[in-house]
């Protein structure tokens, strides 16, 4: 629940299940009326953990996948996705210096 959940997935990741909480008003993170984070659910980790001591090679996979996963959102992926909206803004005006030439 967050930003990591722009890439742990269910092919990927053992993801907890959880509810949402209203933040605790002495919360070292800061309390904002009506902010709420997630409150991980202990049997789902419980039951994932059980799952793993049996079924290893489970985890195994998991972790393969999330590697693979990961490379797209290595420097050079991300560098030529930005790059390339960077390129379409200059193209428009939008932009007030050149892109810069990652290739060279």
């Amino acid at each position: 629940w967050g930003g990591q959940m722009h890439f742990m997935t269910p092919n990927n990741s053992f993801l907890l299940d959880y509810t949402e909480e209203e933040i605790p008003r002495d919360s070292y993170y800061g309390w904002v009326s009506g902010k709420k984070w997630a409150q991980p659910s202990v049997s789902s980790l419980s039951q994932i953990m059980k799952t793993l001591s049996t079924d290893r090679e489970l985890g195994f996979e998991k972790g393969k996948k999330a590697a693979s996963d990961a490379e797209q959102y290595a420097l050079l992926p991300v560098a030529r996705v930005w790059h390339s909206h960077f390129k379409r803004l200059a193209k428009q005006g939008s932009l007030k210096v050149k892109p810069y030439d990652y290739r060279t």
